[in-house]
């Protein structure tokens, strides 16, 4: 298979990813998007899934840079930031 060929189908795998989210963001009721029921509230999934595909879209790590206004530490689920 040609590269070209791959990077369509990891592009187009990405956007239904991105989709999905989109459309998960839309159907969760305002009152859950804060909720402390969980450890992670849904605004902080939906963050952590955002910051690990702008961070994996990076050239690397060393060239990652994160939005301006990123939330510190928010990209992290459950756990210290190392």
């Amino acid at each position: 298979m040609e590269m070209e060929a791959i990077n369509g189908i990891l592009a187009s795998q990405y956007k239904a990813g991105l989709r999905m989210l989109f459309q998960a963001i839309e159907k969760t009721p305002s009152e859950h998007w804060n909720s402390e029921e969980f450890t992670n509230p849904i605004w902080q999934i939906a963050y952590h899934t955002l910051w690990g595909v702008k961070f994996y879209l990076s050239p690397g790590p060393e060239k990652f840079e994160p939005w301006k206004e990123a939330i510190e530490g928010a990209e992290s689920l459950g756990g210290a930031q190392e």
